[in-house]
């Protein structure tokens, strides 16, 4: 025994335990476990022990206690944090997008060679009025339509503003590779030829790549794994007791329920 308080004993064991859960030195462990007596005692003799309430919050910290003890356990191995980084790395690394406007005179399947030769004409007429003035697509086809008309003569155009998009899509091939065969924004100085026309390509905006530095991407999959196998131990834990300690209710159970309006 280490002290006694109004005959309640605190004993060397219960203080080193408590000492090294609080990290507080012996003396202040002793200080604050007398203290819990008095408080506790006072509680006490004031009846708080018999009250509803005061045997709930018991009932609550024996279940936290349990609950440390047997489920909040932190045992994320190294090993499973970087077999979760090897399987789930793309979650972690966002890819370099890229938006674009584009001019695109049109071609069927079964255009003629005329038609096509009229397509890149206008296209490369484009181009170069693009990375002159750096005007808009729009303006420079209304601008051309003035000064070149012969050009539109065989050939339709729209202009669109395209989502952004990675390297590897959602556009065809040859518009992706246009798309990112330069490192900077502005015209792409050729024609680019797909299976819908001859494009002017404008890159407008470019989203660098963002990777998650390793030791966060390691945090919050160490938090995802804790709480998976914290939630795994719950369940079986509570399947356990259900086994062993089955629930019975009343017959009236539903209708008491019922009445309560939850």
């Amino acid at each position: 025994m280490v002290s006694r308080v109004d005959g309640e004993a605190i004993d060397a064991a219960e203080l080193v335990r408590f000492a090294g859960a609080a990290a507080l030195s012996p003396e202040a462990a002793l200080q604050r476990l007398e203290a819990e007596r008095l408080l506790s005692q006072e509680a006490a003799r004031r009846g708080y022990a018999g009250a509803a309430h005061t045997e709930q919050i018991a009932r609550q910290a024996l279940v936290q206690e349990l609950l440390r003890e047997a489920v909040e356990i932190d045992d994320v191995s190294e090993a499973e944090l970087a077999a979760a980084y090897a399987e789930q790395q793309a979650r972690f690394e966002r890819p370099e997008t890229r938006r674009s406007t584009h001019l695109l005179a049109e071609l069927r399947p079964q255009a003629t060679s005329q038609q096509v030769d009229a397509a890149r004409e206008l296209i490369e007429h484009a181009i170069a009025k693009l990375g002159a003035a750096g005007a808009a697509p729009e303006a420079v086809v209304e601008a051309l339509r003035h000064e070149r008309p012969a050009l539109f003569a065989n050939v339709t155009t729209r202009v669109e503003t395209l989502q952004a998009a990675t390297a590897t899509g959602p556009f065809v091939p040859e518009y992706s590779e246009a798309l990112f065969s330069q490192p900077e924004t502005g015209v792409v100085p050729r024609p680019v030829r797909t299976e819908f026309g001859y494009h002017a390509i404008v890159i407008t905006e470019i989203t660098p790549t963002v990777v998650t530095a390793r030791t966060e991407a390691f945090a919050t999959l160490r938090a995802e794994l804790t709480t998976a196998k914290r939630k795994a131990r719950l369940d079986a834990l509570l399947r356990e007791l259900q086994q062993r300690t089955p629930v019975r209710y009343g017959a009236d159970t539903e209708g008491r329920l019922a009445q309560l309006g939850l």
